[in-house]
């Protein structure tokens, strides 16, 4: 089993690398709802909404899951699955 403190740095790590997408996605979706200046968008526009919205919902969602593993490790000493071997 790796070290304590390499399972912290990967962790941390995953951490900020779900953060970065989370405001890629964000500046994403902002560009997208941009660029709908009238407030209604054409037909190919909606999907394109619909589309960064998931994408950003899925960021989300990555970065509460890496959350989560970060603080169980440093409040209880959970080594997640994938870091043990």
């Amino acid at each position: 089993m790796p070290d304590s403190a390499n399972i912290e740095a990967r962790l941390r790590n995953d951490l900020e690398i779900a953060r970065t997408r989370l405001t890629a996605s964000r500046t994403a979706f902002q560009a997208v709802i941009a660029a709908v200046p009238s407030g209604i968008p054409h037909p190919d526009g909606s999907q394109r909404i619909v589309n960064a919205s998931k994408d950003h919902g899925a960021a989300l969602e990555g970065l509460l899951a890496a959350v989560k593993r970060y603080n169980g490790f440093i409040l209880r000493g959970t080594v997640p699955e994938d870091l043990k071997e």
